[in-house]
């Protein structure tokens, strides 16, 4: 059946009115451009037959389309403003009435809790944006290319120094798409230029590809130079991207894999539909899915949240990111920006903010279809954080924090203001540093009881309360956006953005010093663990692994949290504890950093095993290796219920205890 997109989106018999949210971004920013795109786009899609699919993936809460996420989202932004407007309007009138030295101390802390509270904020601002007028409000529907007529696609696998058995695995599965086999070509990009590699294509060639009927693998190697930068995969990548135009002819879009993501058969058949059916449509994503990640993953390595909550929520307002694997380009729009954008680290962000810029949306799909491995040790994890944190801060300096005025572009107001909010995320997440020093001191110190004797009652019963409300409509709001992917995923998320903070300020101290252009690339698939903490065979004892300099950071800082949280709260319950109510913010705080900051601790301690790969995934005919179930699991645990009891305890004993 074929299906038309002239006028309505046809689909299987079922049609959708014209601008339906399901299917085409509600912005369309250059009005000219886009209606002559529409047009010769509706002339070419009337060739193909695509079907409406269900998708099984969970949808996100704030999709529901009803006013209950509105009016949560509104009262919880309500309860924050009113609690830390009250600290604020606290702290003026302490200055007014109390010493120099007890003025400072209020106002530090007061910037202590606010620094602390930035992120969280800024995430319920970022959902907020994925709700106001003007974003989809159904999530986008699933569709698959059926037929042998499909537009052509150059498939381009980067690799430099994996294991050729990884990347002929990768191989496998690209160039066993059920894709139409005059509709794909694959390139081979290796940066390293092995040999082996080389031969085991060849081989490829010659068996698998004979005997599927598909273009053979093109297997590239770029020449270096001494001289000039490289620019790593983005350089390898533009290479590639380039020669398969110039000697191979160009194609309506481009994709792209990581040498070790396997997609699915229906990868092609499934992201294409959205590009043909979308002419403003730039890039498609889908969820990247790692199948050994441990089954008591506590450092947030399953990406459940970002791809299950986050990216959907971007993909309603057209700038979802591509992150580097998995994604279909449409090469006009890559042309558009003047290709590949040529920097050494955090490309894939940077070419959707580009993109975004031109005037183009960006999409994410939750289909699974790709399938690899992530970080194998904790010190290959923390430098990968390091390096994503110096591509954000590299967007953030590009276009200069999105500002209006500084940044000219095409993108949309609700967009801008997405950028701005992950920009400003990123500089509140170095600063966390400060909190997390001066707060275990600061509690202590006697001149905390200084600034606030003298506030009025009417004062104090407005932080008391106000705080009660902040915390119970935040739990609720959590609990409405986060509960299908698991609380206890969402907590190992937050203690994350707390633990790994000193690894965060490293890259930005570096990014002072160094320039962000000439940052070094380091490949996760070639990271050498110093301790192989995972490997039963070849992890040192406790003790050596306890005494690694980066985990005795952590220790002694848990020890420190810890034991000013005991004495803080032993002072509150036990000592002169009028006016204290005011700190109930910050001594939540202060448990929360306790929590987070034994996680290095608690992993080390207790490191998970290694993935066996024989228990997730399995070959298939043409040797790509298939995950054998999803990737992330709904993580609750008993733990978590504790943290909330505990909060709970903390709050009735910092408020009601006078």
């Amino acid at each position: 059946m074929k299906t038309t997109d002239i006028g309505d989106h046809t689909v299987s018999g079922q049609v959708q009115h014209r601008n339906s949210p399901a299917d085409v971004s509600s912005t369309v920013t250059d009005k000219t451009t886009n209606k002559t795109s529409a047009l010769q786009g509706n002339r070419d899609i009337a060739k193909y037959e695509i079907r409406r699919i269900d998708s099984s993936a969970a949808e996100v809460a704030v999709h529901s389309g009803s006013l209950s996420p509105l009016c949560l989202h509104a009262l919880v932004c309500l309860t924050w403003l009113l609690y830390f407007g009250t600290q604020f309007q606290c702290c003026l009138r302490g200055s007014a009435t109390n010493t120099k030295s007890a003025v400072w101390h209020s106002w530090v802390l007061f910037v202590c809790e606010v620094i602390l509270a930035g992120p969280e904020f800024f995430q319920i601002v970022e959902l907020s944006l994925s709700i106001l007028p003007g974003s989809r409000q159904r999530p986008r529907a699933g569709y698959r290319l059926e037929g042998d007529d499909a537009p052509l696609v150059h498939v381009f696998i980067t690799t430099c120094g994996e294991a050729s058995a990884t990347v002929v695995s990768t191989l496998a599965g690209a160039i066993g798409q059920n894709y139409p086999k005059a509709c794909y070509r694959v390139f081979v990009l290796d940066d390293a230029r092995d040999r082996k590699l080389q031969l085991e294509i060849e081989s490829v060639n010659k068996q698998t590809c004979e005997m599927l009927g598909t273009k053979p693998v093109v297997y590239l190697a770029r020449a270096k130079t001494l001289e000039g930068r490289q620019y790593y995969k983005a350089g390898n990548l533009s290479f590639g991207i380039q020669t398969s135009k110039d000697e191979y002819g160009s194609s309506e879009f481009i994709a792209g894999l990581d040498a070790d993501m396997i997609v699915e058969p229906d990868w092609l058949r499934r992201v294409v539909p959205h590009l043909v059916l979308s002419p403003e449509l730039a890039v498609v994503s889908p969820p990247q899915s790692f199948y050994n990640v441990p089954d008591g993953d506590i450092l947030a390595q399953d990406a459940s949240v970002l791809q299950n909550v986050l990216e959907p929520a971007r993909d309603r307002i057209g700038c979802s990111m591509c992150h580097g694997s998995g994604y279909v380009m449409r090469r006009e729009a890559l042309e558009s920006i003047g290709g590949w954008p040529l920097v050494n680290i955090g490309e894939d962000i940077l070419c959707s903010y580009l993109l975004n810029q031109g005037g183009w949306q960006t999409a994410f799909i939750k289909d699974e279809l790709q399938f690899g491995v992530t970080c194998e040790s904790f010190h290959a994890y923390v430098s990968q954080r390091m390096r994503w944190t110096a591509g954000n801060l590299l967007s953030a300096q590009r276009f200069r924090l999105f500002l209006p005025y500084l940044e000219q572009s095409k993108i949309t107001v609700i967009q801008r203001l997405h950028g701005f909010m992950q920009s400003v995320k990123t500089y509140f997440w170095i600063a966390l540093i400060l909190p997390m020093v001066v707060l275990p001191f600061g509690l202590m110190l006697p001149t905390i009881y200084l600034p606030y004797t003298a506030r009025s009652a009417a004062c104090s019963e407005t932080v008391r309360y106000s705080f009660v409300a902040m915390w119970v409509t935040t739990k609720l709001w959590k609990r409405k956006n986060f509960g299908h992917v698991g609380a206890r995923n969402l907590f190992n998320l937050s203690n994350n953005r707390l633990w790994i903070t000193p690894y965060i300020v490293c890259a930005y101290w570096q990014s002072l010093w160094c320039d962000l252009e000439d940052t070094t690339f380091e490949i996760s698939g070639t990271f050498q663990s110093p301790l192989n903490e995972r490997s039963t065979q070849e992890r040192p004892n406790f003790w050596k692994r306890m005494s690694n300099p980066l985990i005795v950071m952590h220790t002694l800082y848990w020890c420190l949290a810890s034991s000013a949280l005991v004495i803080w709260l032993w002072s509150i319950a036990f000592g002169d504890s009028m006016h204290l109510h005011h700190l109930t913010g910050l001594t939540i705080r202060l448990f929360e950093i306790a929590l987070a900051t034994f996680i290095p601790v608690k992993y080390m301690c207790f490191p998970p095993f290694s993935v066996a790969p024989e228990e997730r995934i399995k070959s298939d005919v043409l040797g790509a290796d298939r995950a054998m179930g999803k990737t992330w699991t709904q993580r609750v645990g008993n733990e978590l219920l504790c943290k909330h009891i505990s909060e709970l305890l903390i709050i009735i004993v910092c408020i009601f205890i006078h």
